[in-house]
């Protein structure tokens, strides 16, 4: 019973001449507020120990060779958002996949799928899509997540001699292809090395929907541009898994010798 509807309770006592025992305001107010703090407490114990399972369920599920365990109802687009990690994904136990339409080899985890490219990429009947059969694409076991790599075609006077050069060209691309943002890649770009030692320029973008990297020149050919995609956004919930879409693009460029530049040459392999 409130302090309120007590008080109220004694007036109709008194006016019907019940005896009515004194009553301690402050005493009362004193233990209403004792309770309010144990209903806090209360609350918080139980937001931590909810907060500390889901956490370590995330955590438990940060690299691909130990993936959070699903249940016979959940997918992984339903794993709550955790924190990235910086360390790199585990592909020690990746396959690995040669292209028979473009020559370049990249991995996979054991458990995606493989669909081949079955022809040449084309600015005229690719250049809008988002995934085509010019692509050698990778599905996860659940099919909520893909990646692809591919090679785009460069003109004759194309000249990609700097990291300078390679953002002009993947702004021009994006222009082309319809995906967005076009502003700010030189910003938000991840600036890659091709090769382990030699460091040919690539560059990683984040995009709206997908995440992609741009590289040529070094082991790849320098008349194509090799793109290589992981069809989901960043934060998207189904990359969680992975440690977000640019750990998971990291994974596979690293399976073809492509690291970010602040990689050490050690690690580099």
């Amino acid at each position: 019973m409130t302090l309120d509807q007590r008080l109220t309770r004694a007036a109709h006592h008194v006016a019907d001449g019940v005896p009515v025992p004194d009553v301690d305001v402050d005493a009362v107010r004193a233990r209403a507020r004792a309770n309010r703090l144990r209903m806090v407490a209360v609350t918080a114990t139980v937001a931590v120990v909810t907060a500390t399972v889901a956490g370590t369920a995330i955590v438990g599920g940060s690299d691909m060779n130990s993936p959070i365990p699903p249940s016979s109802t959940t997918s992984p687009s339903e794993v709550e958002t955790g924190s990235v990690s910086p360390l790199p994904l585990g592909t020690g136990s990746w396959l690995t996949y040669r292209s028979t339409q473009y020559d370049f080899t990249i991995g996979h985890p054991q458990d995606w799928s493989e669909i081949p490219a079955t022809r040449d990429w084309e600015w005229e009947r690719d250049g809008l899509e988002a995934a085509t059969t010019a692509q050698d694409t990778f599905e996860n076991a659940y099919g909520d997540v893909q990646a692809s790599a591919w090679s785009v075609p460069l003109g004759r006077s194309t000249r990609l001699d700097s990291t300078a050069d390679l953002v002009d060209w993947v702004e021009n691309y994006c222009e082309r292809s319809g995906i967005a943002p076009c502003t700010g890649i030189a910003d938000r770009g991840v600036e890659l090395c091709v090769e382990a030692r030699d460091c040919h320029p690539g560059l990683l973008v984040p995009f709206e929907e997908d995440t992609q990297a741009f590289f040529s020149g070094g082991i790849y050919p320098s008349e194509e541009m090799t793109v290589v995609a992981v069809w989901r956004s960043e934060s998207h919930p189904t990359v969680q898994q992975y440690g977000g879409a640019q750990r998971l693009l990291e994974a596979f460029l690293s399976t073809m010798q492509v690291w970010p530049s602040s990689t050490p040459v050690s690690e580099r392999r």
